[in-house]
């Protein structure tokens, strides 16, 4: 009898078999193109949802305190300093539906986690692959500072290598911190495609892809 497969794969697992550093699923991560999760035991939360009152004005519901074990999603925000060497404190996950919160109560502080911690569901891990039209085997190892964005699935090319661009920032960010201002951010990225792309988006199209990550608060 076969051994049945299993329903998570550690960082390392998934980095090998697409052929990408572990720190690039991070950036995966902060995009939404991937999302990672943890596996907790004995965790309280508050569950909830999101709720648009007759003033329009939007507040949340609360549907008191849950129990939690098992496999629970993260934020790619929440989760982007175990990818610097540090450690993660989550106090939230993310729900399976929108316009929903699941707020850590118990530990008061939130739950510490790092790298090891982290893990890719086989559910996620599948339809990443079939999103970007992986074949299910190793990638070609990435080398030096040039990298290849996974291959699209069928249907028109993309314009823009977005997943090369998304890599670049995580990478700038990772060597040389962050910088001052959103600015500052976006003329870096700039130099980076004229010099590493032939067909480098305006500057304004940059911003706006970056402001999303700024907001996130890795600019506060």
């Amino acid at each position: 009898m076969p051994l049945p497969q299993k329903q998570i794969f550690t960082l390392a697992e998934i980095s090998k078999r697409w052929g990408v550093a572990v720190h690039d699923l991070g950036c995966y991560a902060i995009e939404d193109m991937l999302v990672l999760s943890t596996v907790v035991n004995g965790i309280d939360a508050e569950v909830g949802e999101y709720v648009v009152g007759g003033d329009g004005e939007t507040f949340r519901a609360s549907h008191g305190s849950k129990r939690l074990s098992g496999v629970h999603h993260l934020y790619g925000y929440d989760v982007w300093p175990v990818f610097k060497g540090e450690k993660a404190v989550i106090r939230q996950f993310r729900p399976d539906e929108p316009d929903t919160f699941i707020d850590v109560e118990d530990p008061a502080g939130g739950i510490e986690i790092g790298l090891a911690d982290l893990v890719v569901t086989r559910g996620e891990r599948d339809r990443f692959e079939t999103e970007h039209g992986l074949n299910g085997t190793t990638a070609a190892s990435r080398t030096g500072t040039s990298y290849a964005a996974p291959r699209a699935s069928p249907g028109a090319p993309p314009r823009h290598d977005w997943d090369g661009f998304w890599i670049a920032v995580c990478r700038h960010i990772h060597d040389s911190g962050l910088p001052a201002t959103q600015a500052a951010l976006v003329r870096s990225l700039m130099d980076w495609l004229s010099t590493n792309t032939d067909n480098a988006p305006d500057e304004s199209t940059v911003k706006k892809k970056v402001s999303r990550l700024w907001r996130s608060g890795m600019g506060a």
